[in-house]
């Protein structure tokens, strides 16, 4: 049986995790877009004015999206590192030694599919000695 102090520390990362997908998912997905309209724009040979309009809004808005992804990013590790993880008892030593396994579990299932071949996942990294967030970021993965 699992300690309230651990399950509510689990369910607050659950959260956590959930408000940053929701806030990174369309952003991303736009990204996918975008990357493919500039790719599309700047293999144009001689360019024409409008192109040249055009890749310039394409990449403003790429700038703007990853912003907004990068600040969802620093929410999330900030939110990780506010939360105060279940004191150390003899009840719940077993489930404790656990939670590094679940983390990394629930921030994998939670990732961001864009595609059939390119998904992103949060990566946080904790220090259960110490109990505190050592490092968060977020990774890219492309499969061929």
């Amino acid at each position: 049986m699992s300690d309230i102090a651990t399950d509510k520390f689990k369910d607050a990362v659950k959260r956590a995790v959930e408000r940053w997908k929701g806030k990174v998912e369309g952003p991303a997905k736009q990204l996918v877009k975008l990357d493919a309209e500039i790719t599309e724009l700047e293999g144009k040979k001689p360019p024409s004015e409008d192109d040249k309009k055009k890749l310039l809004e394409a990449k403003k808005s790429y700038a703007a999206l990853r912003k907004q992804i990068e600040t969802a990013n620093t929410e999330l590790r900030v939110d990780l590192m506010l939360l105060e993880p279940p004191a150390k008892t003899a009840a719940n030593e077993k489930e404790l030694m656990k939670l590094p396994d679940f983390i990394k579990d629930i921030i994998k299932a939670k990732g961001v599919p864009l595609g059939k071949n390119v998904s992103i996942t949060p990566d946080v990294k904790m220090d259960f000695k110490a109990m505190k967030l050592k490092e968060a970021s977020l990774t890219v993965t492309w499969r061929f």
